[in-house]
């Protein structure tokens, strides 16, 4: 069976490796557009996991002021992408909104 990245949660503890993600079982890269618009700002996610070659688009990373990080949104769910207490490390959680 080959593993499918909509059966795992984004939500977990992350550490960024230069444009990279690196998490318990996936791995995110973040991308930027060439063309950015209002819509779709300037950078993005796609999504892997660990030990495997397929990768899937996640979602625009949305600048969220009030959370001091990012806002995506991934299969009708809402996250926060937020700084973690080390300095490499990526908490992303549920939005609470």
């Amino acid at each position: 069976m080959i593993p499918n990245l909509k059966n795992y949660t984004l939500q977990g503890k992350y550490y960024k490796q230069n444009s990279k993600l690196v998490g318990e079982n996936l791995i995110l890269t973040i991308c930027e557009r060439k063309k950015p618009t209002p819509q779709k700002p300037p950078k993005y996610l796609i999504g892997k996991i660990i030990n495997t070659k397929q990768s899937a688009y996640i979602s625009s990373l949305y600048t969220c002021l009030p959370c001091g990080g990012y806002r995506i949104e991934y299969r009708g769910l809402e996250y926060v992408v937020t700084k973690g207490e080390n300095p490499n490390e990526i908490l992303i959680q549920f939005s609470n909104s």
